[in-house]
């Protein structure tokens, strides 16, 4: 996965999880999951797991 983020463009692409990346265009909103754990919204609908490493950079791209 390290090698597909050096490739991909950090303006549109983020770190999620270490098995995931998402295009920062698409995050609509990040919550905290029953277990404590955090989970990605995007707006397809879909939902992608964020892990506690990654989460405080996802929480500053949905603040600004």
């Amino acid at each position: 996965m390290s090698t597909i983020e050096r490739r991909l463009d950090p303006a549109e692409f983020i770190r999620v999880h270490r098995t995931s990346m998402v295009r920062r265009g698409l995050v609509t909103s990040i919550e905290r999951a029953g277990d404590g754990s955090f989970v990605l919204s995007l707006s397809p609908g879909e939902r992608v797991p964020v892990s506690e490493r990654y989460a405080p950079s996802v929480r500053a791209l949905l603040s600004c």
